[in-house]
């Protein structure tokens, strides 16, 4: 069986952004990735400084998440002089509309293939993905690209290219219907009539092929997302979807077009640079002739036409620009990358054994119940972990308006849980937690809570300590609905909210003063427990510095980011992001096992402690 794609890519969604050369740049690409897709770099139409500024942000802005840059891997063709004068003739009452001398007009390819000189400007940035348009690369540059430890993906038009692609070890295929906008990436012929439909392509080339399989080609929202993955889809792609975005460069008068009903009338064409490519017909295709026409190889048509080009444009009309789309752009939304992301989204199935585990433990929570599945612990994955708490919470009904806090843990490893409910118990008005029937004890954990003030969408380090508002002391209660749950794997107690039975606060303090915190600051922060028994006997638990970060270094923190990107991905419906008013554990300072009838009091120093009575 082969992997799944987000465990294959490192992402947290199945969704792959389509890169789409001359409408957008890394912002576009950075801004899906923080959403947990696979953003994608197009470079093929760089040029080697352009390139370099975009993978430089690349690299440094994504936080960790995996990225895609695309490169071309045509065969540059001989330049023919007299089918280039055919050409330019073809075009000449163009140019005298215009008043552009076509003597003054360059010749050029506006397209470069993947070689030597780029991967060698590529490969100290050593890109997580590298997509590939029109076939692969040679086998050395292909190696050379294997050896920066990248995934490599490419496009198939046909089952034909997509068993060659599988013979040359890519990691997953790009099935290219023909509904999608864009140049076709055909690369073993040229022959139109080959081409099919997204959803007569994508079963043949599942059935013929044992990696996995990625959508493309009328991908704009859920249900087309959801009829992919019925068809063997291991992920899609999607582009028209995005071109309205902010974060895209689209000009005005393609944003224009496919927000009108011009849109709708879409054909191949190879008048923008020689090869066929679906867009938007305009002017240009009526008049020239969509694929009737004088165009050299792709990619020498692009020099000849583009003056004319920037002449419509500056007279606010897209009468020669290659206006790229899909044949369905209905859905094509002037929303944020992260919206559309979330949107595509919800049209990902869950897996029916990931429903049942939720349903399970969705009636363990109801009941009171543990439960355990039969024949011991079935293997796990993270993203299975964080789909079983999103159904559970669903299931429940926790959070119809958004999660309210979040629990943090971890420094290499970090990992994530929504919290269902949040009690205040300060000191002075302590509440009484309740153990279930048949237990005696429980574990607490005694942290520091923060509230966000304001919540970016991916904060960096810097602006996740400048979105705090308030700090508390807080207390997390350790439960679990599973049977001999917290010696369960580590996967399995992350899908039951973390082993989570509660979180508990004191009163919430300004957050600004422990922001600024230094190093040694933190690492004097003193932490107490005390537990008073039944039997009146106190027993003291202290600490200073104790948080797992702190002792490794690091910052307590440092998660905020990490969380930011995570909240943003999941596809529960009560989630999109970070909220302004959600509370964030950050990690347990001390752990301590108390027992019915103790009273718990929890401090930090500085801060106004937590009490609490487990009964």
């Amino acid at each position: 069986m082969s992997p799944s794609l987000p465990h294959l890519l490192g992402t947290a969604l199945p969704i792959v952004q389509a890169p789409m050369a001359g409408v957008q740049g890394s912002e576009l690409a950075l801004a899906v990735c923080a959403a947990g897709g696979l953003g994608s770099l197009p470079a093929a139409a760089l040029s080697p400084d352009a390139l370099r500024a975009e993978l430089g942000l690349m690299a440094t802005q994504s936080q960790g998440c995996p990225w895609n840059v695309n490169f071309f891997a045509h065969v540059p063709p001989v330049p023919d002089a007299a089918r280039e004068a055919a050409w330019r003739a073809s075009l000449a009452p163009c140019y005298a509309e215009h008043g552009i001398d076509p003597a003054r007009i360059a010749t050029g390819p506006g397209r470069s293939p993947f070689s030597d000189e780029v991967a060698e400007l590529v490969a100290p940035f050593r890109p997580p993905v590298v997509s590939f348009h029109f076939g692969l690369p040679s086998p050395a540059l292909l190696a050379r690209v294997r050896s920066w430890g990248a995934k490599v993906l490419s496009s198939a038009t046909t089952v034909e290219e997509a068993l060659w692609l599988q013979a040359q070890g890519v990691d997953a295929i790009i099935a290219q219907g023909l509904e999608a906008g864009g140049h076709r990436g055909f690369f073993l012929t040229r022959d139109l009539s080959t081409q099919m439909g997204t959803f007569a392509l994508l079963p043949q080339i599942v059935q013929a092929v044992s990696v996995p399989v990625i959508a493309a080609g009328g991908i704009v929202d859920a249900p087309s997302v959801a009829a992919a993955f019925a068809l063997g889809a291991a992920g899609v792609q999607a582009g028209t979807a995005y071109l309205l975005c902010p974060e895209a460069t689209t000009s005005a008068v393609h944003r224009a077009a496919l927000q009108s009903e011009a849109a709708r009338h879409t054909a191949l064409t190879t008048l923008f640079t020689g090869g066929p490519a679906r867009g938007i017909v305009n002017r240009a295709m009526r008049e020239l002739g969509a694929l009737d026409n004088q165009a050299p190889a792709f990619p020498l048509a692009t020099s000849a036409i583009a003056p004319l080009r920037a002449a419509a444009e500056r007279a606010g009309r897209g009468d020669f620009t290659p206006l790229w789309s899909g044949q369905n752009a209905s859905a094509c939304r002037a929303v944020s990358a992260a919206e559309v992301t979330r949107s595509l989204a919800q049209g990902v199935p869950v897996p029916a054994r990931i429903t049942a585990i939720a349903q399970a433990l969705a009636t363990a929570h109801r009941t009171g119940t543990a439960w355990q599945p039969t024949g011991g612990w079935p293997e796990l994955g993270t993203a299975d972990a964080y789909a079983i708490q999103a159904a559970v919470a669903a299931e429940l009904g926790w959070f119809p308006d958004g999660p309210r806090a979040w629990k943090v843990g971890g420094t290499a490893d970090i990992t994530a849980a929504p919290l269902p409910e949040v009690r205040p118990s300060p000191a002075a008005s302590p509440v009484t937690w309740v153990l279930p029937a048949g237990q005696d004890e429980v574990l607490i954990e005694a942290e520091l809570a923060f509230r966000l003030a304001s919540a970016p969408v991916a904060p960096t380090a810097t602006d996740a300590l400048a979105c705090l508002g308030t700090v508390c002391v807080s207390v997390e209660l350790i439960g679990t609905r599973l049977a001999n749950g917290l010696s369960a794997p580590a996967n399995w107690k992350l899908a039951d909210q973390g082993v989570h039975a509660g979180l508990l606060i004191g009163e919430e303090q300004a957050a600004a003063p422990v922001a600024a915190f230094t190093e040694a600051d933190w690492q004097a922060q003193a932490c107490h427990i005390h537990v008073q028994g039944a039997d009146g006997a106190v027993a003291v638990h202290e600490a200073r510095g104790s948080h797992p970060a702190i002792l490794a270094g690091l910052h307590p923190l440092g998660t905020l980011p990490w969380l930011a990107r995570h909240a943003t991905a999941q596809t529960m419906a009560h989630s999109g992001g970070l909220n302004t008013g959600d509370l964030v554990t950050t990690g347990a300072w001390l752990v301590v096992k108390v027992r019915r009838g103790d009273v718990v009091d929890v401090g930090f120093e500085g801060l106004p402690g937590v009490r609490v009575h487990i009964a």
